[in-house]
């Protein structure tokens, strides 16, 4: 069976409103898990690409192991960072690549390196399915924080 480890389950609205189960344990307190999260949307020869990207830690440099969506994120997409040189996110769209990244460094660095590979990340998310692995490799940061792991996945549009 894949290891289905910080892929996600979840759909966003037009009425801006998305929700997400991602495949981590539930926070045991709130704030335990910090989050940032960021439009990446990109522009190209295609269209726009969608793209929620969310910077999380647990406080630990240790890679998680579960099996089940229990981690839920309800947010607004009007209020999301805006990472430089994202486009509008376009909720006429009918999905939208949704990249969480396990790391306790919430480098911008780290956002450009997958910024720059949206269209690559979502061929192989569309094509492969959700998926889980290792971070993308940083040349910039030289603050590596482990695990850098990081669950890519597609959530829907609903009516």
């Amino acid at each position: 069976m894949a290891n289905l480890t910080y892929t996600a389950q979840g759909t966003f609205n037009a009425s801006r409103r998305a929700s997400i189960n991602v495949c981590i344990p539930a926070e045991p307190r709130p704030g335990d898990y910090p989050t940032e999260m960021y439009n990446l949307s990109k522009n190209t020869s295609n269209g726009v690409i969608n793209v929620i990207f969310c910077h999380f830690s647990d406080g630990s440099s240790t890679a998680m192991h579960h099996s089940s969506f229990d981690f839920r994120l309800n947010f607004d997409l009007n209020k999301l960072n805006i990472h430089s040189g994202a486009v509008p996110f376009d909720e006429n769209n009918p999905e939208a690549l949704f990249i969480f990244f396990h790391n306790g460094n919430f480098n911008a660095s780290d956002r450009s390196s997958y910024f720059s590979e949206i269209e690559s990340i979502y061929d192989e998310v569309k094509n492969n399915g959700n998926q889980s692995q290792d971070g993308i490799a940083n040349t910039v940061n030289a603050a590596h924080s482990n695990p850098r792991k990081v669950g890519m996945s597609l959530v829907v549009k609903t009516s």
